[in-house]
């Protein structure tokens, strides 16, 4: 017998299950991001920085598991880097996000 419940059982909005702390970094250092999120199906993770797609290129890499963490890896940073950080995970079921604040002291 097919229920209707079960099926709605079987999708799980996206959850936040760890997510990164606010950071202060030294301008020209390694940032790691990391998050591990759960959800039915397999949410999409999508970075930002200050309300814009972060994409990824030569100094800005996503990395994701198979235990289900995602990492943000941001190389030579530099002070267009620093602000506000969120990440996105949505599926059909629903949406979840973190922020962290990332602060960048110059080297002296």
């Amino acid at each position: 017998m097919h229920d209707d419940d079960d099926e709605e059982e079987q999708n799980l909005a996206p959850k936040f299950l760890y997510t990164s702390s606010d950071l202060e970094v030294m301008e020209g250092s390694q940032v790691r991001i990391n998050c591990r999120v759960s959800g039915r199906p397999a949410p999409d993770v999508r970075w930002q920085l200050n309300g814009q797609p972060l994409s990824q290129d030569d100094r800005h890499k996503v990395v994701v598991n198979e235990s289900g963490f995602h990492t943000m890896l941001i190389a030579n940073t530099k002070m267009t880097d620093a602000g506000l950080i969120r990440c996105v995970a949505k599926n059909r079921s629903g949406v979840a996000e973190f922020e962290v604040g990332e602060r960048l002291t110059t080297r002296r």
